[in-house]
């Protein structure tokens, strides 16, 4: 429990719908293969900032993965700036599923670098899992790129798996019927002869032990412009999704901390914009609802369980909160250039990625009220910025401002 309690926050901005707002990307930089998105579902809706659209994938009973591409355009290491993942609203632990995430400059990943999760919300780094498949026959060179499972068992393998043999990690780049074409040597593993009867592995991937929504950070500081987000079945026994898969919202994008807690007068608010009120002639009181709280996401929102099953006791109303900043540094709150190209991809400053990456409300994000404490339904707020914030120099390179956060349904 964290009570809400605010000490130094967090803010975690996308950087997808910025960059399409931008021009700098196009819907046709995401694509997708693999298994198809149920009919009525896109791909696209992935990004539209709305966790209770939930997108679903068609893979109920089947053992094709799900690959989502994303080229971000950004072909400068330096320029690539995104350090987490979110994925608000997912049944993930329900159809049993593992993802990995690589990042690449090829757009056909022939040299890809696999992204190492580290959990702050519901995920959990997988140990390796047995495929259930062997090698089917020996691997005599380190340079040779076919690996033959066991007979039947190619359709337990998807492009962008992660598999191990021996000590050997190895990426598949696609498959024909049992014979699976991969990269040798992957992440920084040695290439080595193999003999057949070989136990092949599952590895590299995070699980969920919950329902409903997950966090991580990540570190990918090179070959960083195409980023795949691979969606696999557990494997083994999990051999195919127990059913299909649910989304509601992907979030890729960087992680912004206070320098500071705030101010001790934060004020906090629950509002019923979606509640009128209107007395009659005899002076009674008759109320009406459009809404009282948001809706939910595959869970209430924040809302983590094994289950399916949405909690109904859940607060109602929508909450604001608003945080005075004093004595913040200039080089805390103003990049370098301010008109400078990229500046705002290659700076850390309050004003490049509160004020520019949401476009000051425009995209919503996710703050986190203390970066210490990570509570899975107590410690965020899924929101939106409700002012433009002003900032006033209170000493020689010292300033202060006010933010405004409103709850985003």
């Amino acid at each position: 429990m964290s009570y809400q309690r605010t000490a130094t926050p967090r803010l975690y901005m996308d950087n997808i719908n910025w960059l399409l707002s931008n021009g700098k990307m196009a819907t046709s930089d995401i694509t997708s293969s693999g298994a198809s998105m149920l009919s009525g579902s896109s791909i696209h809706e992935f990004f539209d900032m709305k966790p209770s659209n939930l997108q679903t994938i068609d893979c109920g009973g089947a053992s094709t993965g799900f690959q989502l591409n994303v080229n971000t355009t950004i072909g400068t290491d330096a320029t690539q700036d995104s350090n987490f993942i979110a994925i608000l609203g997912h049944n993930f632990n329900q159809v049993s599923a593992k993802i990995s995430l690589q990042a690449d400059d090829d757009s056909g990943f022939n040299n890809p670098q696999q992204v190492s999760l580290t959990s702050i919300v519901n995920t959990t780094s997988q140990s390796d899992v047995d495929t259930g498949s062997n090698t089917q026959t020996s691997i005599s060179t380190t340079t040779g790129t076919t690996v033959n499972v066991t007979t039947g068992h190619g359709s337990r393998f998807s492009s962008g798996d992660i598999i191990k043999i021996n000590s050997e990690i190895m990426y598949v780049k696609s498959i024909s019927t049992d014979a699976l074409t991969v990269i040798r040597g992957f992440n920084d593993s040695t290439a080595s002869t193999h003999s057949g009867g070989v136990d092949i592995y599952f590895t590299g991937y995070t699980r969920f032990s919950n329902n409903g929504w997950s966090l991580a950070s990540f570190s990918a500081t090179s070959d960083n412009q195409y980023l795949k987000l691979t969606i696999d079945p557990s494997g083994n026994n999990n051999a195919n999704f127990v059913s299909d898969v649910k989304i509601g919202a992907i979030l890729i994008g960087e992680i912004h901390t206070l320098p500071n807690s705030p101010d001790l007068d934060i004020k906090t608010k629950f509002i019923f914009d979606g509640v009128k009120k209107q007395n009659s002639v005899g002076g009674q009181t008759y109320t009406h609802s459009t809404f009282t709280k948001g809706a939910d996401w595959f869970l209430e929102p924040f809302g983590i369980a094994g289950s399916t099953s949405v909690g109904k006791h859940t607060k109602s109303g929508r909450k604001t909160m608003d945080m005075g900043f004093s004595y913040l540094d200039d080089t805390d709150v103003y990049p370098a250039e301010l008109f400078g190209r990229g500046e705002v991809q290659i700076n850390s400053q309050l004003i490049p990625n509160l004020i520019s990456k949401t476009h000051s409300g425009m995209f919503p994000l996710l703050l986190q009220y203390d970066k210490d404490t990570a509570t899975a339904n107590d410690s965020f707020l899924w929101c939106r910025l409700n002012n433009e914030p002003s900032f006033t120099q209170v000493a020689n390179r010292v300033w202060s401002t006010n933010l405004s956060f409103i709850e985003e349904f």
